[in-house]
């Protein structure tokens, strides 16, 4: 039985070139609205929706992976994923990306779960997946 290894990650300062990227899109979008229609009110909205579509950039979220599943714990809320319910998992280069079904269909994004992962930690975390499931997905 392994331990369980926990680790936390914070977007905003562990990968910092995407979240200047995604505030710049939303300054950007949300300043060429405002200017286009002469309101700065619509450009706040839009750039209050940027905001709230980003928003785990801008928390630090904790995670917990042991023999049961995957905890992710955001603004004191914990979200629990079991082993038996990732069916199949994609590597990426910042994450793993976990699928409920092993079939691909295009909305599968929408279903999914990112699990972010620090450098440090990718062989020990990928081997754990080896281990607990079943199928890797290519790219």
């Amino acid at each position: 039985m392994e331990r369980s290894l926990q680790y936390s990650f914070w977007m905003l300062f562990e990968q910092r070139g995407m979240s200047v990227f995604l505030l710049l899109v939303a300054a950007a979008f949300s300043t060429g609205l405002g200017y286009s229609t002469a309101s700065p009110l619509w450009g706040m909205v839009v750039f209050g929706i940027f905001l709230l579509t980003f928003w785990r950039t801008f928390v630090p979220m904790s995670f917990e992976i042991n023999n049961e599943g995957i905890v992710r714990g955001t603004l004191g809320r914990k979200l629990f994923v079991a082993w038996e319910d990732i069916r199949s998992y994609r590597v990426q280069p910042t994450g793993i990306l976990m699928f409920p079904h092993t079939d691909r269909y295009p909305l599968e994004p929408f279903r999914s779960f990112f699990l972010p992962v620090p450098k440090e930690l990718r062989d020990d975390v990928q081997s754990r997946f080896a281990l607990f499931v079943d199928r890797v997905v290519d790219l």
